[in-house]
Order: C-alpha cells, then structure tokens, then sequence
C-alpha cells in the first residue's frame, strides 16, 4: 500500500487568505465568486465536451456492429451464388455501398463532435462576456 503525501496547500481556505489581504477597493469576496463562476462553467464546458466524446463512441460501436452485420450477410450471399461474373459485380455493388455508407458516418459522426464542441465554446463565451460585464460594473463603481 503506498503511503499518500502530504500536500500543505489541501488545508488552505483561499477565501480566508484573499479576504486577510486590504487591498483598498479590492472586494475579495466577489473576486471569489467570480473564478466560482469561471469554473462553474468551464466545469459545464468539460461536462458537454465529456458527453459528446460519449455520444461519438456510442455512435461509432452502433456503426460497427451495423457494418459487421451488413459485411455477415454480404458474405453469405456472395458465397450462394456461383457465377464469378456476378460476384464482380456484387462485390463492386458492395463495395460502393460500404463507401458511401462510410462517408456518411464519417460526416454524422464530425457533426456529433462539432455539436458539443460549439456547446462547450458557447458556454465559456457566454462566461467570457459575463466576467467582463462584471469588471466593467466594478470599474464603473470605482468611478461613481
């Protein structure tokens, strides 16, 4: 069993020590609850980003299992049949399907991802917007 060490900054209350800090005009508290809100949503970003890998991996097993089905019952019907001209053609006819199929999946699975990546930068954007709007209310604050 390995020993875990110490860190000395786990028992740290940060809000205590920013609030211990007289920095005429600074408000520690609400310097605080700003980087909460910071990682309030960067956490919300992560958790879309987390769902849309899921969401991709998920659809990517249902592709294979479909191709892997669809490859099954292509094989058997190639192997009924016994005219080798027919077969070329089967196989050119199977073999164009698989292509486009797999262009398809490929476009469906980049919109899946591209989804949750335009989720996740909407989040810190909104975020983004809103920590400087709450600057600019202190700035106006100092001023009045």
């Amino acid at each position: 069993m390995t020993k875990r060490s110490h860190n000395p900054f786990e028992q740290v209350d940060i809000s205590k020590m920013f609030s211990d800090f007289n920095v005429p005009g600074v408000n520690w508290q609400e310097v605080m609850a700003s980087q909460q809100r910071n990682i309030t949503a960067l956490t919300e970003a992560n958790q879309r980003l987390v769902e849309g890998a899921q969401a991709v991996v998920q659809q990517q097993s249902q592709i294979m299992s479909k191709a892997m089905s669809e490859l099954s019952a292509a094989s058997e019907e190639l192997m009924k049949e016994g005219d080798v001209q027919a077969n070329a053609q089967k196989r050119f006819d199977l073999a164009k399907t698989s292509f486009e199929s797999a262009i398809a999946n490929m476009r469906e699975l980049a919109e899946l991802a591209g989804q949750s990546n335009s989720e996740a930068m909407e989040i810190i954007n909104k975020r983004a917007a809103e920590a400087f709007a709450e600057i600019s209310a202190l700035i106006q604050a100092k001023k009045g």
